[in-house]
């Protein structure tokens, strides 16, 4: 983590824009053995070792603590050396394969006209950088484009293919009348198993310190802000000229939901607000407290709605070391007799939606958690601003 944190300071300390192709390679100090000790401190290990022999040095150093302090020295670069390799190879991995991929945002598309299952969707189509041409373009959006792009789907943690992340928008969304209904989808890199706990945390620490300035943003997040923008635009065109107008309809899960509030932090740091849109966001099992949100976003949108939900025995959602680190969110349903895993990701999901995804057997499966948790499989919603 300390590495991390280390390398997106240094990428990003300075940015007042956030666009820039600067960034510490850290190959460039992946050092080895004796190449350590020139590297740290510009000289030799012998060249070090010399100077403890040095006249004012000798009468307290003997050569046997000489030898020992050679062997201490030898010991410590070893594991330095082991140190730096592991920051460099983590550090790249997460820093080019998730915080900066650029593959951070697309749109999926149905292979035929009568597709109405994740198996028949276009999905390994990499239309990213069409869809970034758009919302970074001067042009105002047309109609058909502000509908695509008023819905914004983010997967949690460990979706680490197109099509996990594809099953995560329908699953966690509002019921979907058709796969025509799905929008834009956000995208972190995948840089392994491991590497999404490191990165998990990352970005929940940084929608908690809420700095910028200090700590970036990733791709995902900078597309998120750039989308908003543009749908807004729009609805400031279409409010003056007689055109429908688009709600923002923002739904995302586990970590995703830390992203809305990165977002949201982005948004300030550009002095962007979105006062022609309103945005109706959808929290399921949560990493960040939903009030926090929902309370910023008033300050930013012309209306926010927000809607969570969770069940009882989710941490991620409830929160950990009695709510002081992650979750934090309040009125859970009820847990009666599933996992915590379970709770966090099938009791979250929309026994609608399972017939776009699943097959008979899982939908059986998942229908049978869903009862348990939600009134006959209704999500019971929790709204920010009513009593509870």
């Amino acid at each position: 983590m300390i590495a991390f944190l280390f390398q997106i300071i240094l990428r990003n300390k300075g940015r007042d824009s956030g666009i820039t192709t600067s960034a510490v390679n850290t190959n460039n100090i992946l050092i080895k053995d004796g190449e350590s000790q020139h590297w740290l401190f510009g000289e030799s290990s012998e060249a070090t070792i010399h100077k403890l022999n040095r006249e004012n040095l000798h009468q307290r150093v003997n050569k046997t603590d000489v030898e020992k302090v050679k062997s201490d020295l030898e010991r410590d670069l070893d594991v330095a050396t082991a140190l730096v390799k592991n920051i460099s190879d983590s550090g790249d991995e997460l820093y080019y394969n998730a915080e900066k991929n650029e593959d951070s945002s697309f749109i999926v598309s149905k292979k035929t006209s009568d597709c109405e299952h994740i198996s028949c969707l276009d999905i390994e189509n990499d239309n990213s950088p069409q869809l970034k041409a758009l919302i970074y373009s001067d042009d105002i959006l047309t109609e058909e484009q502000a509908k695509l792009l008023s819905k914004i789907s983010i997967a949690g943690m460990l979706n680490f293919t197109r099509e996990e992340k594809v099953a995560s928008a329908i699953l966690y969304g509002d019921d979907l009348a058709s796969l025509d209904d799905l929008g834009v989808i956000l995208n972190r890199g995948n840089a392994g198993y491991w590497n999404e706990f490191l990165y998990a945390g990352f970005e929940r620490f940084r929608a908690w310190v809420n700095m910028p300035m200090v700590f970036g943003a990733s791709n995902a997040t900078k597309d998120h802000a750039q989308i908003v923008k543009k749908l807004d635009e729009y609805n400031a065109y279409a409010a003056a000229n007689g055109k429908p107008q688009y709600k923002l309809q923002d739904t995302a899960h586990s970590l995703g939901v830390s992203e809305h509030k990165n977002m949201l932090n982005w948004s300030e740091y550009l002095n962007q607000d979105y006062k022609n849109t309103e945005v109706d966001y959808l929290h399921a099992g949560g990493s960040y407290p939903s009030e926090e949100i929902d309370h910023q976003a008033k300050g930013i949108f012309k209306d926010t709605n927000t809607r969570y939900i969770g069940v009882d025995g989710d941490k991620v959602y409830s929160g950990i070391l009695g709510g002081h680190f992650i979750g934090n969110n309040k009125n859970a349903v009820p847990n009666n007799g599933i996992s915590g895993l379970e709770a966090h990701s099938e009791a979250n999901q929309n026994i609608n939606n399972l017939k776009f995804v699943d097959d008979k057997e899982t939908i059986k499966y998942k229908s049978n958690i869903l009862n348990k948790t939600h009134n006959n499989g209704v999500r019971q919603y929790n709204v920010i601003g009513e009593k509870q």
